[in-house]
């Protein structure tokens, strides 16, 4: 069961690019429409538990801090930009480390729903690129999964 008691939390895939709010926007939509709690959830994508404090140099640690940092900021502004838009809106933003994949296919457990922005990747990209997460995720989600496009500018070709 999730922190939030018996009501199951929309999850959120928070993008690092503030420009790319178009998931975020949706699922704090649904979960005010819904009156559920929004999980947004930011995965650092380089793992360091499991390695001993002699085994990292201290540029590793330096990396991962500014890593970590960093996360913490994106899932600020993903806070304020929810609180803006959904001021009563339940939100527990969750920042983890590991493979954005499996955390999440975790998060899916106790989730309602999980939803994914996508960036109008070519078909190629989408199934074969490492910046696509949500065709592994939707394969082994325990919960329905929504992929929310980017809106494409009129500028860009083909029309």
């Amino acid at each position: 069961m999730s922190r939030l008691g018996d009501r199951r939390p929309i999850v959120v895939g928070v993008d690092p690019d503030p420009a790319h709010r178009m998931a975020l926007a949706w699922a704090a939509d649904e979960a005010a429409r819904r009156r559920l709690p929004l999980r947004p959830v930011h995965v650092e994508g380089v793992p360091t538990k499991g390695y001993g404090k002699r085994e990292i140099p201290p540029s590793w640690e330096e990396w991962n801090e500014a890593l970590h940092q960093a996360g913490k900021q994106v899932l600020e502004g993903a806070v304020k930009f929810v609180a803006a838009k959904h001021p009563q809106l339940e939100v527990d933003a969750l920042l983890a480390e590991g493979d954005p994949v499996w955390v999440l296919r975790e998060q899916s457990r106790d989730a309602t729903t999980v939803v994914l922005g996508s960036r109008h990747l070519s078909r190629a990209q989408d199934v074969f690129g490492s910046a696509s997460v949500a065709i592994p995720v939707m394969a082994h989600a325990h919960c329905p999964v929504v992929v929310v496009p980017e809106p494409k500018h009129v500028t860009q070709e083909p029309a």
